[in-house]
């Protein structure tokens, strides 16, 4: 490359020996340019001091470009190690409250079984109870003849 740049490169991108360079032209104002734009410079103008200026911004903008390239990554593999951790915290969590339902409607169904279980149990004592009932009704009946006029009147003497 000569020591004065054609202008017509402006804008342009130049391949050359596995190296790229773009020439930024200038700001329409001054207060816009800054160290990754470089005057458009005539071909008069052009000087080795000002070309190695721009190396030096462009280098200085790619390393902190880099650098918060490394950032934003490390960054991000943080979030991501943090996502994963409260993903497998969540899912533990779950698991735990599906083997808690489990516990519990295993516990409920266990005592359903029991409570309708004593409730047979009581059903028969019931109409063992019954039929107890029954034949000693029965007996009394039989030993003890009484008219079923008589117990009206006892009801009514009871009631007085």
């Amino acid at each position: 490359m000569s020591e004065s740049a054609p202008s017509d490169w402006t804008g342009t991108t130049q391949q050359g020996s596995g190296w790229s360079s773009v020439i930024v032209a200038s700001p329409a104002h001054p207060e816009q340019a800054n160290e990754n734009t470089t005057v458009q410079a005539t071909r008069d103008s052009w000087s080795g001091a000002e070309l190695v200026a721009a190396i030096q911004a462009a280098g200085r903008y790619v390393r902190e470009t880099e650098q918060q390239t490394r950032a934003l990554t490390k960054r991000l593999q943080e979030l991501v190690a943090q996502v994963r951790e409260q993903l497998s915290a969540a899912v533990g969590r779950a698991e735990a409250a599906e083997a808690r339902e489990r516990e519990l409607r295993r516990w409920a169904e266990e005592t359903i079984e029991a409570a309708e279980e004593r409730t047979r149990a009581a059903e028969m004592r019931a109409q063992r109870a019954e039929a107890w009932l029954a034949r000693v009704a029965e007996a009394v009946q039989a030993e003890f003849p009484v008219r079923a006029e008589g117990i009206t009147q006892g009801k009514d003497q009871i009631a007085a």
